[in-house]
């Protein structure tokens, strides 16, 4: 979290000059509101990734049905069986 804060690309507590205030209490009041600002940065990266919708899937093509691939299926060239005696 130390890092986040003191980056430079948002609030860089490292640098007086974003922080032009005199007096400590403006600091304290400044470094408090530069660590509210990034803790909801946070917040708001985590509910965006949580609430993006996910990406679909593309189902697999289904085989076409054909008795041809079962065990236990007669092929339709052969004729009807007999009757039984």
């Amino acid at each position: 979290m130390n890092k986040g804060i003191k980056h430079t690309r948002f609030t860089d507590l490292k640098s007086a000059a974003k922080r032009p205030g005199r007096g400590k209490a403006y600091q304290s009041i400044a470094t408090a509101l530069m660590a509210v600002a990034y803790n909801i940065r946070v917040l708001v990266r985590a509910l965006v990734q949580e609430c993006r919708p996910k990406a679909k899937r593309r189902r697999k093509s289904r085989k076409k049905f054909s008795a041809a691939n079962l065990a236990n299926v007669r092929p339709a060239t052969v004729g009807a069986l007999a009757p039984p005696a």
